[in-house]
């Protein structure tokens, strides 16, 4: 099996998963999830900014192993946004529900790939880019597959 293609089951509650997400024909970011009992520890290889805001089906708590980012976060209530600033070892706790978009740290103009490991929680909902579907994208993709 290619690592493009990775989906092993290793165990009767473990599965590790790779996936390669593109963003607007440009490969955005490279995954590693290794998911046991609803949960999972994601590897995250992110190479370029996000075009979009948006969230995610979990809560999660994520370490910077390399590089960094700018993190615009929208303050829905307030009809607001904020910047935080994520570098080498910091740690990023969001809600599934916290819209956002990244923007990757720069050196001499050119972005600076990120690394990050982290824990994600149990899916609580659709991602904000699935919700207008009313279904995952994924799974959806992943039932045709099979």
């Amino acid at each position: 099996k290619s690592w493009s293609n990775l989906n092993q089951k290793i165990h009767k509650n473990i599965k590790i998963k790779f996936k390669k997400i593109h963003e607007q024909g440009e490969l955005f970011l490279c995954r590693l999830s290794i998911q046991f009992n609803q949960r999972s520890l994601k590897f995250h290889l992110i190479l370029n900014d996000d075009s979009r805001f948006h969230s995610h089906p979990w809560d999660f708590k994520s370490l910077i192993l390399f590089g960094g980012y700018q993190e615009l976060i929208e303050d829905v209530e307030d009809e607001a946004y904020h910047w935080e600033y994520y570098n080498f070892l910091d740690v990023n706790k969001k809600a599934a529900e916290v819209r956002h978009l990244i923007r990757l740290n720069r050196l001499w103009g050119f972005k600076v790939p990120t690394l990050t490991v982290g824990l994600y929680g149990e899916k609580k909902r659709l991602c904000s880019l699935c919700e207008a579907l009313g279904y995952c994208q994924t799974n959806a993709k992943a039932a045709v597959a099979h």
